[in-house]
């Protein structure tokens, strides 16, 4: 269960050029369907009684749901992989923001959006 008191999702967006999606499965090997677009979800979800999920979209546009329903990740698994697969060995901890906040690069990005409404 979530300790949220509103259901809500987050979302991340990253500056990456090329399909990474091969590279994290291999090492994960993520139960997941691939999906051809966003209204498959509630479908999938209702058709295999999925609990928990992570949806992740690819470079090449592809749509991955990766069912956690008997999956137990922790908070700020999906910052952990990425951290992962581009630093390798995440020892350091330095995904995890609640150790490594780097406020200061919060507000730069802050400023370089300057505004921006998503």
């Amino acid at each position: 269960l979530s300790s949220a008191s509103v259901c809500h999702f987050h979302m991340h967006f990253l500056p990456i050029n090329k399909s990474i999606w091969s590279d994290i499965n291999k090492k994960y090997n993520f139960k997941y369907y691939q999906i051809s677009d966003l209204s498959d979800v509630k479908n999938l979800i209702n058709m295999h009684g999925i609990t928990a999920y992570l949806l992740f979209g690819d470079y090449d546009d592809q749509l991955y749901l990766i069912d956690c329903s008997k999956e137990e990740f922790p908070s700020q698994f999906f910052r952990k992989v990425m951290y992962e697969y581009y630093y390798g060995n995440a020892e350091q901890n330095e995904w995890d923001w609640k150790k490594f906040p780097y406020y200061d690069m919060m507000v730069e990005t802050l400023n370089i959006l300057g505004g921006m409404k998503i």
